[in-house]
């Protein structure tokens, strides 16, 4: 095959190629780390691998799209090495590559064509879920983001296009199918195109510093904000959880029998992270605003009541970045008296895993992060069962610097909840 050619990828076998390929991108280096064993992989068999652009679009790699017969198998890559130390925020010592998902619906051709128009390199692939004709959600955190007992229709599409960002077009003919068997609310819509695109870094991107220095910590915020900038110029909403250096990343794959699956490979110049435009992690720039069932986009609070003097000691403090709003206020305010167990075997059953020494073994809010899925190693107890305020901790190497507002807040985003004080009311009793 001719990769200096791009176009001669065969189209015949859903393989596209756009433009011509400088011999010097094909020859441009970067090193890897590769599994065939997914999620399942350990620390130790993560394999490093240092290859050329020409090698990472050929026929072993993004070009080959493979079927498989479920998502969470087969053969996965970071965006770096990770050197045998773990695949975590504290050991990952560089990238070379940056993946973009995209989950929301996008056109296929907006993406090529963007990527087009800013000259730059990128493979585009689908991913195994593209196609995908149904949603669902929990009825019980629907109920609770929306403020209604019984959600319906016009409730679940505003949440899927406030919180989850749904292109409009995909929800233009959709149809309401009621509850199931899980307690989930069902919508039908027109198919979705889920993709990635893997753009290559001109630069390579180091991440220095101690396991938790401020240094360390410096360099994972600006990848996180040029993240979000490079989804910004492809005028594409990217979701905050990709943005994590550790993240694994499936190949191109496609259930068995499959049609609709895609490769591009678009040429243009390497990806100058230096240039892009530095996005903060802001809710507004993330997530639309919090939408009503009665489709408002946005609900403003009255703000002429006296203000609580703890509320405003807590504005006052130094506050992380959280999609979810008030979040450092709750933790101040009511920390101490949430229930998180209850919060979470109402809006989410299933994640109960069982008895822990303290609380119970839930699933984590970040396992998408996790070498593996499942297990016991996270783990909730309610304020004041044992101790003065709740736990939610994880002791998977992934979740290494999330602490329980991290994953409290993964888990606000999980069940729609835009605003932690609507916490307040259900569980947080004293």
């Amino acid at each position: 095959m001719d990769t200096n050619s791009v176009a001669a990828f065969d189209a015949a076998m859903n393989i596209r190629g756009h433009g011509i390929l400088d011999p010097a991108l094909l020859a441009h280096q970067v090193t890897l780390s590769l599994t065939v064993k997914g999620r399942q992989t350990t620390t130790r068999q993560w394999c490093d691998v240092t290859m050329s652009v020409r090698d990472l679009i050929g026929r072993k790699f993004l070009t080959n799209h493979e079927e498989r017969p479920d998502k969470d198998s087969g053969k996965a890559f970071l965006q770096g090495p990770t050197f045998k130390k773990g695949r975590t925020l504290k050991t990952m010592p560089w990238l070379d590559i940056m993946v973009l998902d995209l989950d929301t619906g996008e056109s296929r051709e907006d993406v090529v064509e963007k990527l087009k128009a800013l000259g730059l390199f990128g493979v585009v692939y689908s991913t195994f879920s593209n196609g995908k004709r149904t949603s669902t959600k929990g009825k019980k955190g629907l109920a609770k983001w929306a403020g209604v007992d019984e959600p319906g229709f016009d409730v679940f599409k505003a949440w899927l296009l406030g919180v989850k960002m749904y292109q409009p077009h995909i929800l233009e003919d959709a149809e309401f199918l009621g509850t199931n068997a899980e307690g989930e609310v069902v919508i039908r819509h027109a198919p979705m195109t889920k993709m990635r695109v893997v753009m290559v870094l001109r630069e390579r991107f180091h991440i220095t510093g101690g396991p938790d220095s401020e240094e360390r910590r410096a360099c994972l915020r600006d990848w996180r904000e040029a993240y979000f900038g490079v989804g910004r110029l492809l005028g594409a909403f990217v979701d905050r959880a990709c943005s994590d250096v550790s993240r694994l990343y499936y190949g191109p794959s496609r259930p068995i029998g499959a049609t609709n699956w895609f490769v591009d490979v678009v040429a243009g110049d390497l990806l100058d992270l230096g240039s892009v435009e530095r996005v903060p992690l802001e809710r507004g720039l993330i997530r639309r605003s919090k939408a009503t069932a009665k489709g408002q986009i946005a609900r403003d609070r009255d703000d002429s009541a006296p203000d609580d003097p703890f509320r405003t000691a807590a504005r006052g403090m130094h506050a992380p970045e959280y999609v979810t709003a008030n979040m450092s206020t709750f933790l101040f305010m009511y920390g101490s008296r949430f229930r998180i167990v209850d919060c979470v075997a109402d809006l989410r059953p299933r994640w109960i895993r069982g008895d822990a020494s303290r609380g119970k073994t839930v699933q984590c809010p970040g396992e998408d992060d996790h070498t593996q899925s499942g297990g016991s190693g996270c783990y909730a107890v309610n304020a004041g069962d044992g101790g003065r305020g709740f736990v939610l901790s994880c002791r998977h190497d992934s979740c290494a610097d999330r602490d329980r507002a991290d994953l409290l807040d993964l888990f606000c985003e999980e069940c729609g909840i835009t605003d932690a004080m609507d916490l307040v009311e259900d569980w947080c009793h004293e």
